[in-house]
């Protein structure tokens, strides 16, 4: 089913569509909207591609759903109704699409794979890939260009919420969408709590990669100075909640998010305390897994570091107070491992004395929990 209220072209190419409505095979909405409105400049097509100098849509919904039983979106047959039978190449004469400025208002989207079960993700405020739902969608973009399979646009304003708790408040960028990748270049991030400026480049092997974004999504990104709320990262790992921490940094981030690898790690948090290093995670678990952490220099504050918050029954580094003569000092550490099995070794000058050390978990051996460790002190104030 296909409606639309009213239809207006204006002498000079203006067109409105007011109260769209579209519905799928099995009668539910694939598209509403309020308004739809594009003003067209007609004497650019004798140029070889379609311009529009301005496409606005007013209180929009969009729901793109994978039925139960069924593999195709409900947007296949629109899709099939367009298509021939003969797989077509891209035509190197296909009509370009060029639009000035491109404006959504108070916009919803939903992308719902029934085949897969409605976790208990979204009431944990945890992203759900095969169940997204944005709502209050706001954007303000200009130079949107579509040839073929690519899109390119300069996005000036972008606001929404996410079913999972995600709140994007500023979302700024020059951008490329291709069927090998997103790249997201000067992108300006503002989240619940975060402020993010970076390079986002997300590699893919063709669109149908997205569906397993975890795992299959290839990140190449630059970020720099920025601040990052840890916990803002829980809506994509829900271990992440357990760190409200607030952190410095810029780096190199690769790899998929499920094994991810951060390169050339400057960061800061507290009030004194910075380091330098990089670090890994094999999967995205603290408790198993092969993760790597190694901090090349680091200076430290107590204070700090008895504030920073980790996953686990103590919350935060577990330093007792009998080492607060530790005072401030540097640091020069490597992990290796997982929370529950790992290999250490850390030098550490602090208010007391220096220490080299070494330490071993196991909590999964035959024989139970295992813990070694050698310690080698100098210069220490036991006093």
């Amino acid at each position: 089913e296909f409606k639309i209220g009213r239809l207006y072209i204006s002498p000079d190419l203006n067109v409105i569509l007011e109260n769209v409505l579209a519905k799928d095979q099995k009668d539910n909405v694939l598209l509403s909207s309020d308004k739809l409105s594009a003003k067209f400049s007609y004497s650019d097509i004798f140029d070889g591609e379609l311009h529009i100098n301005k496409v606005e849509l007013d209180r929009t919904e969009a729901n793109l759903v994978t039925y139960e039983g069924e593999d195709d979106m409900n947007l296949r047959f629109i899709i099939d109704f367009f298509s021939s039978d003969k797989e077509r190449e891209p035509k190197e004469g296909s009509l370009p699409i060029r639009i000035d400025r491109l404006l959504l208002k108070d916009v919803d989207f939903m992308l719902w794979n029934q085949n897969r079960s409605n976790s208990l993700k979204t009431q944990q405020h945890a992203m759900d890939y095969a169940h997204i739902d944005v709502d209050d969608i706001n954007l303000d973009a200009y130079d949107i260009f579509i040839n073929g399979d690519s899109i390119s646009a300069s996005i000036k304003s972008l606001t929404a919420n996410e079913l999972s708790g995600f709140e994007l408040k500023a979302f700024k960028t020059d951008a490329l969408v291709c069927s090998k990748g997103i790249f997201l270049d000067g992108l300006q991030i503002s989240t619940n709590n975060s402020q993010l400026d970076l390079d986002l480049h997300m590699l893919y092997s063709d669109y149908s990669d997205i569906n397993s974004f975890v795992a299959s999504v290839y990140f190449d990104s630059r970020i720099y100075p920025t601040d990052i709320m840890l916990s803002d990262i829980g809506v994509f790992a829900e271990v992440m909640y357990k760190m409200p921490d607030l952190v410095h940094f810029e780096a190199r981030f690769i790899g998929p998010i499920e094994h991810f690898q951060v390169e050339d790690l400057k960061a800061g948090f507290g009030n004194e305390t910075h380091f330098e290093g990089n670090m890994s995670m094999h999967p995205l678990d603290f408790f198993y897994g092969q993760h790597t952490l190694n901090i090349n220099k680091m200076h430290y504050s107590y204070d700090d570091l008895v504030h920073f918050h980790i996953p686990g029954s103590t919350e935060t580094i577990p330093i007792p107070e009998s080492l607060k003569g530790l005072d401030r000092g540097n640091i020069k550490f490597n992990f290796k491992g997982s929370y529950k099995d790992f290999l250490a070794d850390a030098n550490i000058t602090s208010g007391i004395g220096d220490i080299a050390a070494n330490f071993n978990m196991d909590l999964q051996g035959a024989n139970g929990t295992a813990f070694s460790s050698k310690v080698k002190a100098q210069r220490i104030d036991v006093g």
